[in-house]
């Protein structure tokens, strides 16, 4: 037989509750009906409240958060309860037994605390959702049933079955939508939130109570004695004083709580200050966006863009800053760092001052969250002074500082690379070491800045002739070297003859011509898989065999 077809006596044993009875009927008292709704409201937003610092809270803490938040709802569902019961008048004598009181105290803290936990624990949200509310139902509907179990009075009770579902119907239905709510909540990160939540667990608790204590139906015996109560009961003025106990502790907590977060926003504030400051005297340029749009930026950004004041950047989209060639690797690093979460690295990259002008700058960004929204912070520094350093040294590392030419490290590094590339029979890497005839001439009889300047125009003249196939440089004083890939016999005795035409023709310092002629030695066709140093040194010893045969000509290593 169930709890809505039994009746209950709870003063005399023995005696059929359905013969000889007469029903009652209580009444309510309105202010203490709405004094019991706003207890239920306001102990829910401190529990859920509470249960908001529990995933901001430390390890340590959460506990407390838990077990506190779990406290006070339920101190809330018991306190509501009761001040209803003080509101509810039925013309017999009431008292309740203090164990199975406690007990109703204790189960929907139980409860409660499983909801809560199941909020933040289980990673399936949509079967946390129903166990939360499944818990949160059963806290309401347990502590109320089981606290109408622990009465004892002069009648005797029974449930009518339609509203005694309906009330737990409404718990059910209530809870589901409360934490459809806090879900909501945790994702958008609003306050209000909470606060709707609070109302609607609030409207849970006090539909549930009253739907219940709708559904009683009360039946009073003049056989009933009075003194078969429980042996541990409890009257109403004890009841009002835990009521009043549970209330101050709800609000104990809740001051402590708020104590607690003034000191935390005291030093959010003070941390936010010194980050602030940071910020703003950092050397390193600093600037927020969310999906491109600019939010911040700091005055070394603001210098480093070239703009006068942060409003003339602030609001724009970053890809206005961004070199084109770079945009579709900006896009890629954005979408990367929102998925992952990780920060992208340290590189390079070209931007744009409002000016127009391109510098480069090293910049790297890390995602971060700010009042609940997504957005990308990034660190950049410019570098052009150093990449402009760093071209010139690389530039006198591998270049001739007088010609401009390719040195003979630079030279030798790319015939490496030639030579290692896979070559067909018909075609090979060619080499030529080229000497200038007379000119130590010209040093002695014009001066050696004359000379620098016929060295010049050689290599010009060089270059000329290198062509997208070859690459010419200069090993030393007046001795060349030039290098010709996938040359076939054909194309390199017409670089040859092209090379020695072109150094052959007259060269005019400044009124006066002056003739050079070139002697030139090839390696091609080496099979003994010669290294660069060593093609280097046989086209050395066809160019002396060559001046041994006049000078102005070619011969091939042999």
């Amino acid at each position: 037989m169930n709890i809505a077809e039994r009746t209950q006596s709870k003063t005399r044993k023995g005696i059929d509750a359905m013969d000889g009875t007469q029903q009652l009927t209580g009444h309510f008292h309105i202010p203490l009906v709405i004094l019991s709704l706003i207890v239920g409201t306001f102990a829910s937003y401190a529990a859920l409240y509470l249960l908001s610092r529990y995933r901001a809270g430390r390890v340590r803490n959460r506990l407390v958060f838990l077990l506190s938040s779990s406290f006070v709802v339920g101190a809330g569902i018991w306190s509501m309860h009761f001040i209803g019961m003080l509101a509810y008048h039925l013309d017999t004598t009431v008292t309740y037994d203090l164990g199975l009181l406690t007990f109703s105290f204790l189960f929907g803290v139980f409860c409660a605390m499983l909801s809560f936990w199941f909020i933040h624990a289980k990673r399936r949200r949509k079967a946390a959702q129903y166990l939360s509310s499944g818990c949160m139902a059963a806290a309401i509907t347990g502590m109320h049933y089981l606290a109408m179990e622990a009465m004892a009075a002069d009648a005797s009770m029974s449930y009518d079955p339609l509203l005694f579902t309906a009330s737990i119907a409404v718990a059910m239905t209530m809870s589901f939508i409360v934490f459809r709510v806090l879900f909501h909540s945790e994702n958008d990160g609003k306050q209000r939130y909470t606060v709707y939540a609070s109302v609607l667990l609030g409207l849970s608790i006090t539909l549930t109570h009253y739907t219940g204590m709708k559904a009683i139906r009360w039946h009073a015996h003049p056989q009933l004695v009075s003194g078969d109560g429980p042996q541990y009961g409890i009257s109403h003025g004890i009841i009002a004083l835990i009521i009043g106990s549970f209330v101050s502790l709800i609000l104990l907590t809740l001051v402590i709580a708020a104590m607690q977060d003034e000191r935390y926003t005291r030093k959010l504030q003070e941390s936010e200050q010194r980050y602030r400051q940071l910020v703003e005297l950092a050397p390193i340029a600093i600037a927020i966006h969310h999906i491109g749009v600019i939010r911040f930026v700091n005055p070394a950004c603001v210098s480093i863009l070239g703009a006068r004041t942060a409003e003339d950047i602030v609001g724009k989209n970053i890809l206005d800053f961004v070199h084109p060639d770079c945009h579709s690797f900006v896009k890629s690093r954005w979408h990367s760092m929102m998925e992952t979460g990780a920060p992208a690295q340290w590189m390079e990259e070209r931007i744009r001052q409002l000016s127009g002008e391109t510098i480069e700058v090293e910049i790297m960004g890390i995602p971060i969250v700010r009042d609940g929204e997504r957005l990308i912070q990034i660190f950049f520094r410019d570098i052009t002074d150093r990449k402009r350093a760093e071209q010139l040294m690389h530039r006198l590392a591998f270049h001739d500082p007088l010609t401009g030419l390719p040195n003979r490290r630079l030279f030798i590094a790319r015939l490496s690379e030639a030579l290692a590339e896979p070559s067909s029979e018909a075609a090979d890497v060619a080499v030529m070491f080229i000497d200038l005839d007379g000119f130590k001439q010209v040093n002695d009889t014009l001066g050696h800045d004359a000379g620098d300047a016929v060295l010049q125009i050689v290599a010009q003249r060089l270059e000329d002739s290198a062509g997208k196939d070859g690459m010419a440089a200069r090993l030393a004083g007046d001795e060349f070297t030039f290098m010709l890939k996938e040359a076939t016999e054909d194309t390199v005795t017409r670089a040859a003859e092209t090379i020695l035409h072109a150094l052959s023709m007259p060269i005019d310092l400044n009124g006066e011509l002056v003739a050079l002629t070139p002697s030139i030695g090839i390696s091609f066709r080496a099979h003994d898989s010669a290294d660069a140093e060593a093609r280097i040194k046989q086209a050395d010893a066809a160019m002396y065999r060559a001046k041994s045969k006049g000078k102005n000509n070619y011969q091939f290593y042999s």
